[in-house]
């Protein structure tokens, strides 16, 4: 995961990364993505998120309920839409 996350942050420069679902269950997980990623950058800072981890990659703020909250709030779009 951390070979990802940090492939993602090289190719496409994110302001901010959110992992959540089961993934965070494990909540040593996290770190260990946040330590994998510094880590292989080996102290190349070319923009300021590398170089603060904390904010850059996070848990999603509504937790589990995330994607159901996320699902209902695109349906109450699509509705005034109609």
């Amino acid at each position: 995961m951390g070979q990802g996350v940090y492939q993602m942050m090289l190719a496409y420069a994110p302001d901010r990364i959110i992992i959540g679902g089961g993934v965070l269950n494990q909540t040593q997980l996290l770190l260990k993505v946040k330590q994998n990623i510094i880590e292989k950058l080996n102290d190349y800072t070319y923009y300021p998120e590398l170089a603060n981890l904390e904010n850059t990659i996070i848990a999603p703020a509504l937790g589990d309920n995330a994607g159901l909250i996320g699902g209902l709030i695109f349906a109450g779009q699509i509705k005034k839409r109609l």
